[in-house]
């Protein structure tokens, strides 16, 4: 086919990756959310929209890790701090305030509208679809009209 499956980029080269084939519609990047947290939004604020967007189901259970001596006294405390800040919103109030735009991209939309200029080589299929059905009920008037007139009689009810 010539073409990788998949690619090693290093960070440096990430946000040119996210330029070049991201923005192609060839790749995708699967990488770390942290390494997406600067990248995001200084791209939003280049351009002033959300042309990338973070999936909504992550593979790391926390954003935070720090690190202790093996077999350290503090290891429960800092991971039980460690999910608390993250539980409570108070990670994200921080790269709030850190990084401008952070919660711009942060998701994808729901919903998403396309406008377009509304022309009847765009409607076209629509007014096919109502044109055949015309002719159909056309069709069947004509039949009930033919077989059901025979079937009446003087009294103007269905002889049976």
């Amino acid at each position: 086919m010539g073409s990788k499956r998949v690619t090693y980029n290093k960070y440096v080269e990430l946000q040119n990756s996210m330029e070049t084939v991201v923005r192609a519609a060839t790749h995708v990047i699967f990488d770390g959310n942290l390494n997406f947290i600067n990248l995001l939004p200084k791209s939003f604020s280049l351009t002033g929209r959300c042309d990338f967007y973070l999936s909504r189901s992550v593979y790391a259970t926390t954003p935070l890790a720090m690190v202790t001596q093996k077999n350290s006294l503090f290891l429960p405390r800092i991971n039980k701090l460690s999910y608390k800040l993250v539980e409570s919103g108070l990670y994200d109030k921080w790269m709030k305030y850190s990084e401008h735009n952070s919660s711009m991209c942060k998701n994808p939309p729901r919903i998403i509208t396309v406008t377009t200029i509304f022309s009847l080589t765009s409607l076209w299929g629509m007014f096919a679809v109502l044109g055949y059905g015309f002719a159909v009920a056309v069709v069947v008037l004509v039949i009930e009209l033919v077989c059901g007139g025979a079937r009446w009689g003087q009294t103007g009810q269905v002889a049976t």
